[in-house]
């Protein structure tokens, strides 16, 4: 049959909105952390560009690339555009799902592997002279001083310092 990849699990043609639910039915991924921010993805951002009547085999980079435009163009966090960081992030997914449906026979191949991804602005390299840091301080309010002095001395993020106990301070 043209058009439709036939597989024991499922009867009939083999859809995209089957490979997500039985992937995300795989016990692996419900225990990852990320697991339910992928069920928002799939239910919220591939299925409707890739859309459920679409056949596994006719999913082409020509779609995934559409859906990676629709994620660039869409609102991000408080309505600014979409970061380049967050549409890596899904394309990821993506190509993970596509990965995994490959090893469990739901696809013949991924056509997500020879995509590149965005290039992303890392921010979070830049690095304050002293200067800055000082105007910092004498902004922020006395309860975050401390937090901040941490992260400058040691270039950890806001969740490490946070996490810190006495048992981790050498």
């Amino acid at each position: 049959m043209m058009g439709k990849i036939v597989c024991d699990r499922v009867n009939g043609p083999r859809t995209f909105k089957p490979l997500t639910h039985a992937y995300l039915a795989d016990r692996k991924f419900q225990r990852q952390r990320i697991y339910q921010k992928k069920s928002n993805w799939f239910s919220k951002q591939f299925l409707p560009v890739l859309g459920s009547p679409t056949l596994l085999d006719k999913i082409t980079e020509d779609k995934i690339e559409k859906y990676l435009e629709v994620g660039r163009q869409d609102n991000g966090y408080q309505g600014t555009k979409a970061k380049p960081t967050t549409v890596n992030r899904e394309w990821a997914g993506c190509k993970h799902l596509l990965t995994w449906g490959v090893e469990k026979n739901f696809l013949e191949q991924n056509s997500a592997l020879f995509l590149r991804p965005n290039k992303e602005d890392k921010e979070q390299d830049k690095i304050f002279d002293s200067g800055q840091f000082a105007r910092l301080q004498t902004c922020s309010p006395y309860y975050l001083q401390s937090i901040n002095f941490v992260a400058y001395i040691t270039g950890m993020r806001e969740g490490e310092i946070l996490g810190l106990t006495w048992e981790k301070v050498d």
